[in-house]
């Protein structure tokens, strides 16, 4: 499991989403409206063979400029 922060550098709550694009990845909490909050991500890997494998966490508030926001 690995965290990523989401912050608001600027004044006041954000409402937010994030997704994943995998049935093997996790993240949680998937919503909120907060400043700052952990974002814990997780992967399934019991169900996975040996191998590289893909993915992407998108994270999406109407009120950023950078939105959204895949990383993978």
């Amino acid at each position: 499991e690995e965290d990523i922060v989401l912050e608001n550098a600027g004044y006041g709550t954000l409402d937010w989403s994030a997704e994943v694009d995998v049935p093997w990845l996790a993240v949680s909490p998937q919503s909120g409206q907060d400043e700052r909050v952990n974002l814990a991500v997780s992967v399934h890997s019991t169900a996975l063979d040996a191998g590289t494998y893909n993915a992407h966490l998108t994270v999406r508030s109407p009120d950023a400029a950078n939105s959204p926001l895949s990383i993978g």
